[in-house]
């Protein structure tokens, strides 16, 4: 049985990284407004015009003003103070109506999915404006990965946190975690059908090289070698006999540990930046794949947009037939590398299990998740869920967005893994 870790934004949150959409708009104004101090009565750039005609910005701004919703407020109280009369003229103005409503919505409501604010203006616009949208939108993309590039080259990132996530990402496979126990029964009788006497003589070495990666396997050769033994005992009884052994094994927990790690770990990673590489020990168990692509890499263009192509809206936007309105949606940008054909092999080849790493499970995601969740193959979704300071966690709100990404609610259920069994990321 294989492994795949969904990695998403709170994972690189969880390592003191500032990568959320919000760290992105307010450094995006702490920027800006650290230059307007410099810059006499009028500064701009690509994206934000702002001036005055008496005295300077920089007696405008207050020495802790750092983000828009208090720049406002600057502006509003210089009006109203005694420098606010006799013609004087305050304009703050912007270049870019997508960073103006994001940047707004950051202020109202301290939060922002940029992605989804991207499809509910796309929803609304005409011909005409949806091409304004998508280049603000391209301007956005590429401020964010400025940003981030920024981020994961300038941040040191958070070690005390390093052994809690290795253990569960490298941890053993738990039958309770299991839709489908009997395909797993049915997988290691068939890896056991399959040893020969030359592979039993090198099992020291494959399980050197396992205990180097899985720290709490415990698991000896003359362990492993004993089970080996007794199934075959059972199963040249008849094959029936065999089965039950596994499974009379796994249930009492006495199975060794080698036969309950996963074959193949997929790191299926949807930022842009490289943080899981610091769980990486040995490439011949592990793959990478960075599905939205990644930073400063022309040969893996970052995707940003939408994924959502289950929403009910959607149709009517594919049958508008203007391909402007489909410019920026992931499956379509997903042909532009062959990853998305590496996922399917992965998917394909055996069962796996998720394990859900800081990933939110949203919409923006929606097409992708529902592939993944609802294969034949994906026999259990774990998430690690992030706890808060007063106590509560998130658990809840990352199985309602799981369950947006199942069509069969039935399936969704068995496969979930409940919340008696889940822990937290850190």
């Amino acid at each position: 049985m294989n492994r795949i870790i969904l990695i998403g934004n709170g994972f690189d949150l969880a390592h003191g990284l500032k990568t959320s959409y919000r760290d992105f708009i307010d450094d995006y104004w702490k920027t800006f407004i650290e230059e307007a101090r410099k810059n006499g009565s009028s500064y701009e750039d690509d994206y934000v015009s702002f001036k005055t005609n008496t005295k300077t910005l920089a007696h405008i701004i207050s020495g802790d003003t750092n983000n828009l919703k208090l720049l406002e407020k600057d502006i509003e109280h210089f009006k109203s103070g005694i420098w606010g009369g006799n013609g004087t003229t305050i304009e703050l103005s912007f270049k870019n109506s997508f960073l103006e409503q994001i940047s707004k919505h950051v202020s109202d409501k301290s939060w922002v999915d940029i992605e989804n604010e991207y499809y509910e203006f796309l929803k609304k616009s005409n011909h005409g404006q949806i091409e304004i949208l998508n280049e603000e939108f391209k301007a956005i993309e590429q401020l964010l990965e400025k940003h981030l590039l920024k981020i994961q080259n300038g941040s040191e990132i958070v070690t005390s946190i390093f052994s809690p996530i290795r253990s569960k990402i490298y941890s053993l496979i738990f039958s309770r975690d299991l839709s489908k126990e009997d395909s797993f029964i049915y997988e290691i009788e068939s890896d056991l059908e399959e040893l020969d006497d030359s592979n039993i003589r090198e099992l020291d070495g494959i399980l050197e090289d396992c205990k180097n990666i899985y720290n709490e396997m415990k698991t000896s050769s003359i362990d492993v070698k004993q089970f080996i033994s007794n199934y075959q005992k059972e199963a040249d009884l008849d094959s029936e006999s065999g089965i039950d052994y596994i499974e009379e094994k796994i249930s009492n927990n006495t199975i060794p540990d080698y036969f309950m790690l996963p074959k193949e770990i997929l790191f299926l990673n949807f930022n842009y930046t490289h943080t899981q590489e610091k769980y990486i020990s040995d490439k011949q168990f592990i793959q990478t794949i960075h599905i939205h692509g990644e930073l400063n890499n022309p040969k893996n263009p970052i995707i940003f947009g939408y994924g959502d192509e289950l929403a009910e809206d959607y149709k009517q936007i594919e049958n508008l037939n203007d391909n402007e309105y489909l410019k920026n949606v992931k499956s379509i940008r997903y042909l532009e590398t062959d990853n998305y054909r590496k996922m399917l092999s992965f998917i394909e080849s055996e069962p796996y299990q998720i394990f859900i790493m800081g990933h939110s499970c949203g919409n923006s995601d929606r097409t992708l998740l529902n592939t993944l969740f609802e294969h034949k193959n994906c026999v259990s979704i774990k998430p690690f869920f992030h706890q808060r300071e007063d106590g509560s966690n998130n658990y809840n709100e990352i199985v309602q967005n799981i369950s947006r990404n199942f069509t069969n609610k039935a399936a969704m259920r068995e496969r979930v893994v409940n919340k008696t069994y889940c822990e937290r990321l850190t």
